[in-house]
């Protein structure tokens, strides 16, 4: 019990920090939520605007939210702050720039309380402001796949989760300091080796967009955050990743994709590297993995189309290649591409058609 009221079943922790101009919009977002058994911790983490005063003013007008104040220490500290004061049976997250659809809660609780094996469900987002506004990839909703993804990239929005606050205590899942704006990605990862992760496909969550947001700050730090993350999964499998390594990962999982015979060669050996390292230590399920992996090999050898069929007769012959099914989407259009070594049959066409006109 919270003095005489009773323990709500959802914590929803707001880490705040200077976010005057957004910070009434986020909280309406969650105050306004159909699930109504919650309480709003917002935990100011030194802000020099007036986020206190709002904070403040929406405390005074709804009972539910609980905010705390301290001395600026980053974004992880303060969400550890208020994971350790939430008393919620599940903590949800959202950013104070960032909104949450009115069902959220009341579809992420009610996919909680049915997949008790799940410790972590994210959603698909939306996104707007100063890029437009445009819904987000379908993000993965199985375990297997997510958790194989997970070997590049977070594949959960930070700002869209919920997780369950037992499995935090008991497992010590708070969020690390040590790997900078990778925190989530990092909290992913070790969750994954405690319970299932999963993601619903209703967009529940709209991300704002400015120059400030995390995204692009991780950007800025030149990814050096998730090398971190990568390099402790590496670790896991077996993998002691030289510099090269971690940095052909890096560029794997971000697209950061060079365009040569010899970089093709380096990247085949390096993802069949990780499926054999899988094979040895279980890190995840074989058939996910083996997907995934064929995922990123296609993406990398259809950036190598100005190679011509070298690549087509490349991608094929791959230990790494799943068979036609999976690439029928996609795979004439690839082929014509590489054959024609032409990016684009589109604007190849558009240029005949001119010349045919002129």
């Amino acid at each position: 019990m919270q003095g005489n009221r009773p323990r709500p079943l959802v914590s929803v922790v707001m880490p705040v920090y200077n976010a005057e101009h957004y910070l009434r919009e986020a909280m309406d977002s969650v105050l306004g939520q159909t699930f109504g058994d919650l309480e709003l911790i917002v935990v100011d983490d030194g802000s020099a605007d007036s986020s206190p005063k709002i904070i403040e003013q929406y405390q005074n007008r709804d009972s539910r939210v609980r905010p705390i104040h301290q001395e600026n220490q980053g974004v992880a500290s303060a969400i550890n702050t208020g994971l350790r004061t939430a008393t919620g049976k599940y903590i949800a997250r959202l950013d104070s720039d960032d909104v949450a659809v009115k069902d959220r809660l009341a579809k992420q609780v009610d996919y909680m309380e049915s997949h008790p094996e799940t410790g972590v469900c994210g959603t698909r987002c939306s996104f707007f402001g100063d890029r437009g506004n445009f819904v987000g990839a379908a993000p993965p909703t199985d375990h297997k796949t997510i958790q194989s993804r997970l070997l590049f990239l977070p594949t959960l929005s930070h700002t869209s989760v919920i997780m369950r606050r037992d499995l935090i205590v008991e497992h010590n899942l708070f969020y690390s300091t040590d790997v900078g704006l990778a925190e989530d990605y990092d909290l992913w990862v070790r969750f994954s080796r405690h319970s299932k992760i999963a993601n619903l496909p209703d967009v529940l969550t709209n991300i704002r967009t400015h120059a400030s947001s995390t995204t692009r700050r991780v950007v800025n730090q030149d990814y050096a955050c998730v090398t971190l993350v990568h390099k402790q999964i590496l670790t896991d499998l077996g993998i002691d990743a030289t510099p090269e390594e971690l940095d052909l990962h890096l560029g794997i999982s971000i697209c950061r994709i060079e365009k040569s015979k010899d970089y093709v060669d380096r990247v085949e050996d390096w993802l069949c590297k990780l499926l054999d390292a899988n094979d040895r230590t279980a890190y995840c399920d074989r058939k996910a993995l083996a997907r995934v992996l064929f995922e990123r090999w296609c993406t990398v050898c259809a950036a190598q189309y100005e190679l011509g069929t070298w690549t087509l007769r490349r991608l094929i012959r791959s230990r790494l290649y799943l068979g036609h099914y999976p690439f029928t989407r996609y795979g004439l259009a690839f082929a014509a591409r590489c054959i024609l070594k032409r990016q684009s049959l589109r604007r190849w066409r558009a240029r005949s058609q001119r010349a045919e006109a002129a």
